[in-house]
């Protein structure tokens, strides 16, 4: 499943000019990836810039004192040092993920409701702002909005199939034995015989149809919100996969100038002992 066109798969701890915690917004474009490094004060700042500008109302930020508790547990775990990642679900806590979480899912509504929105002045002033939030042209936001308003539209289910032949009549129920009334549907071979209860007794044969298709709708609707809660994992879980290869490039690059640099070192060394 390839990366969502926009997630935070991470936050890093700073401590200069004082402790803090920045987000990693993460972007992926058909032609280049980058990330974008942000504070909750930034946040705040677009979501007030947004507010009078977007007709619908903006999706609400994670409460601001909730910060002082995730950078207070993150200096805990990490103490005082260079800036560090908090993986999610390895360093941060529940409350640092659920405000994570929170900034990306208002991240994701906003570039939604830029891209469903009308074009109006009001429209086109707020592109600017958030164009320079996620550091890119304003040309190029209502692209990445329109990708980001797919990738949240639900996929319809596909339609079912039928059959060119007329339906089989439906099996009449079997002969109740006697003393007792049991009703089957399908094939009696296929599965035991559907036990009569209190709830039951009293329905038709067409009100129990309609009670079991019911029950199967509902076991359908909770097989999609599983489905989607998958998918959702699957999500960031492809958003972290960027973010660490984008990390072991960084570290190969850092590698191979190691190594050209203590090369040239080899090679003054040897100069200046020949000079000596």
């Amino acid at each position: 499943m390839p990366a969502p066109t926009l997630a935070l798969p991470t936050s890093s701890l700073r401590h200069t000019p004082s402790p803090h915690v920045v987000y990693h917004i993460a972007i992926a474009q058909p032609v280049r990836s980058w990330l974008v490094l942000r504070r909750y004060s930034a946040f705040a700042a677009l979501h007030a810039a947004l507010a009078p500008l977007l007709l619908a109302e903006l999706p609400a930020l994670p409460p601001r004192h909730a910060a002082r508790h995730v950078l207070g547990a993150s200096l805990s775990r990490l103490g005082l040092g260079a800036a560090a990642p908090l993986h999610a679900g390895a360093d941060e806590d529940a409350a640092a993920t659920e405000r994570r979480l929170q900034l990306q899912r208002f991240l994701r509504a906003v570039l939604c409701r830029v891209a469903a929105a009308p074009r109006t002045p009001a429209h086109d002033a707020a592109v600017p702002h958030l164009a320079a939030f996620l550091d890119m042209a304003p040309s190029d936001l209502l692209a990445l909005a329109a990708r980001v308003r797919d990738e949240e539209t639900p996929t319809p289910a596909p339609a079912a199939t039928t059959s060119s032949a007329a339906p089989a009549a439906p099996r009449a129920p079997p002969a109740a034995a006697p003393g007792g009334f049991t009703r089957a549907f399908g094939s009696a071979a296929a599965a035991p015989h559907a036990q009569e209860t209190a709830a039951t007794r009293a329905l038709s044969s067409q009100a129990l149809l309609d009670s079991q298709s019911a029950s199967m709708a509902a076991q359908d609707a909770q097989l999609g919100d599983l489905a989607a809660v998958l998918r959702r994992q699957r999500t960031l879980a492809g958003a972290m996969n960027a973010e660490l290869a984008q990390q072991n490039e960084l570290l190969q690059s850092f590698g191979g100038e190691l190594e050209s640099v203590q090369r040239k070192m080899g090679t003054a060394q040897g100069q200046m002992k020949r000079l000596g």
